[in-house]
């Protein structure tokens, strides 16, 4: 077996995890163990070493980072949208509720 993988699960250490005679069959199956992880949200960093030098390493927070720069390099808008108005943040006296008017049942 020519490549190994190894996983590290956030603030852990580093463990063997597979053996692979192919790159390829390799990246397929980190792959497959990230979408795991993913629907489990669970964030695990997995490494592809050729005998004891690391190939490729694959960060799903990394990754994340460079998507969002993908997209904003497409014209999407990376920046938030959220904007509250001046009217929750007033000062009120005690015991005054936070929406005092009534809206009409029109």
């Amino acid at each position: 077996m020519r490549y190994k993988v190894t996983r590290q699960y956030d603030k852990g250490i580093e463990s063997h995890f597979a053996q692979l005679s192919d790159l390829h069959d390799a990246k397929l199956f980190v792959n497959a163990k990230l979408a795991e992880d993913a629907a489990l949200n669970l964030k695990v960093i997995y490494r592809i070493l050729e005998f004891t030098e690391m190939v490729m390493e694959f960060d799903p927070t990394k990754q994340n980072a460079s998507t969002t720069a993908t997209q904003g390099s497409q014209g999407q808008s990376n920046q938030a949208n959220f904007r509250p108005s001046p009217l929750s943040t007033t000062a009120r006296p005690p015991g005054m509720p936070q929406n005092w008017r009534e809206d009409d049942d029109e």
